[in-house]
């Protein structure tokens, strides 16, 4: 008789956090648990087919944070079935050796031989605090620095050094990222056959990492976030007496970046999104509202998408963003004030994933089907792209909405500066989407102009 495997996830709970993947199975009159080692977002898991899911529109949304996404889940694949063929080979030589079935040989057998394999995830969290609190990290070497910086600023021990936030803990954001930075210098590791130590930045080094991102179809953004971080990390264990090599500072060791092209709605496309029919007994209505609420406050996701009653106060939204922790106070549209009434209790949670992939569908119902020009620098090649706009449309691109469209309706940026939380009017208006047709239709009444 076949043995029935079943894979399930250890929670289902929080959205944005990985949880841990297990296997069960029964024999003995029980049920035999065993953890596999392997994390997953919820929404990256196929709950019927139990096995990482295969949505290409879901996971074109992560691969925007985890590029490597592909290998990741195919690796998570590979240990899956690597489990299931070491349990039904156990069983088999049990039964053909007439013995008993022990489950503790068999967890023996499955560390032996699926945790130590070369085919799969090498390490989970657990196994890293391990080596964390144990001997086997050495902070000489980068990436086991990394691991130690990422798992202090994750349980708050390691906070914020210097700026205005000092004091504060990092950002679940900031922790992804960090921990994405980990996976690029581990698969560049992998692809020098070197573990690197902090004497081996250089300026060859940067150059063979800018290969190395290129070669692995990255963004200039991209990479130049990744360089950014290692400078950080690269100051900070020089900061503390772990090495004396500053290459970094160097002007040749250069972050890189491009001013990214992105959208923003017009005000009649958002009247069309506000008055858009959509089916009742859909969660397309959520995300709707949740958009809007984006960009009649233009805020980010971290922050609209949280918002409850107790924020609301005298007809006016007052809140502590999350990035900054600015206080900032917006007075409420009467479209905002409806749409803030179907919520009494606030907004269900919803993954940001899914969100980015049900606006774009929403968008396109609201006929957002123009095309528009992208220009993009991956992999160091430059180049122009058309999409439709509805496919442009992200949780982000609410906040530049509202930032947008309030600047185009003359009011002051420094004022609109106050609900946005940005320091700096230079970094504000790279949020402000007007293109030439539409400055020279501002300028029109412009008193210079007539006169």
């Amino acid at each position: 008789m076949k043995q029935n495997h079943f894979f399930e996830l250890k929670s289902n709970g929080d959205p944005s956090k990985e949880t841990s993947i297990r296997y069960r199975s029964h024999f003995n009159g029980g049920r035999f648990i065993y953890g596999t080692g392997v994390k997953i977002y919820p929404e990256l898991w196929d709950k019927i087919n139990q096995k990482p899911i295969k949505d290409k529109g879901i996971i074109r949304e992560y691969k925007t944070q985890i590029p490597n996404l592909d290998s990741l889940l195919t690796n998570i694949e590979i240990r899956l079935n690597n489990i299931t063929n070491e349990v039904d080979g156990y069983l088999s030589n049990c039964k053909f050796n007439s013995q008993a079935i022990n489950e503790r040989d068999l967890k023996n057998r499955l560390n032996a031989n699926i945790k130590q394999s070369e085919n799969t995830i090498k390490e989970s969290p657990k196994k890293l605090k391990k080596e964390i609190n144990g001997e086997k990290i050495d902070k000489n070497f980068i990436c086991d620095y990394l691991i130690a910086f990422i798992y202090e600023i994750r349980n708050g021990s390691r906070t914020i050094a210097t700026g205005k936030s000092k004091g504060n803990r990092y950002t679940l954001g900031t922790i992804k990222n960090y921990s994405g930075l980990l996976v690029q210098l581990k698969s560049f590791e992998y692809s020098k056959n070197q573990k690197l130590k902090w004497t081996d930045l250089s300026i060859t080094f940067y150059n063979d990492f800018l290969l190395f991102g290129n070669t692995n179809k990255l963004s200039k953004n991209f990479i130049g976030r990744l360089i950014k971080q290692l400078k950080v990390i690269s100051q900070a264990s020089m900061d503390e007496n772990i090495h004396t090599n500053n290459i970094f500072r160097d002007r040749r060791f250069e972050t890189l970046s491009e001013r990214v092209m992105n959208i923003a709605l017009t005000e009649q496309e958002l009247e069309s999104l506000y008055n858009l029919d959509l089916p009742i007994d859909s969660n397309l209505n959520l995300i709707r509202d949740l958009f809007l609420v984006g960009c009649y406050t233009a805020q980010r996701w971290s922050d609209y998408s949280k918002l409850t009653e107790t924020n609301i106060h005298d007809n006016k939204i007052i809140l502590i963003q999350q990035k900054g922790k600015e206080k900032i106070i917006i007075p409420i549209k009467p479209n905002l004030k409806t749409i803030l009434n179907k919520y009494p209790n606030g907004f269900p949670k919803i993954a940001e994933q899914t969100f980015n992939i049900k606006i774009k569908e929403i968008g396109e119902k609201a006929g957002f089907t123009n095309l528009v020009q992208i220009k993009k620098t991956k992999g160091g090649i430059t180049e122009v792209n058309e999409y439709p706009k509805y496919e442009l449309i992200s949780s982000h691109t609410a906040r530049r909405t509202g930032a947008t469209l309030m600047f185009k309706d003359n009011i002051p940026a420094l004022a609109i500066m106050k609900f946005t939380g940005h320091k700096t009017e230079s970094s504000f208006m790279k949020y402000i989407m007007i293109d030439e047709e539409e400055n020279a239709k501002l300028l029109e009444n412009h008193h210079y102009f007539n006169s």
